[in-house]
């Protein structure tokens, strides 16, 4: 694990937060299973992960469902096209 501890019990980790998957059009090789992406994960000591697919969710749940029995979290992000301004609050 990549983790460590100052001395008042902060702890940091190796994350990843703007991910893109297969479901992203301009992701390199289609072929990738969301298993594949787990295991370089561990391999890379990351363990925390936000998925920020162009436009769309759709492999959010494969990931997180892959992650389940991995020291890995898997998040959903969020990465739209922006065509007009939008204001986004979070209460």
């Amino acid at each position: 694990m990549s983790e460590s501890q100052t001395p008042k019990g902060a702890r940091f980790i190796k994350a990843d937060l703007h991910l893109h998957t297969p479901e992203s059009y301009d992701y390199q090789d289609d072929e990738t299973e969301p298993d594949d992406l787990i295991e370089r994960f561990v391999e890379e000591n990351i363990e925390l992960v936000a998925i920020t697919d162009h436009n769309t969710d759709g492999y959010y749940e494969e990931l997180a469902e892959a992650a389940e029995n991995e020291p890995v979290t898997v998040l959903p992000g969020l990465r739209s096209r922006r065509v007009k301004a939008v204001s986004i609050r979070f209460t």
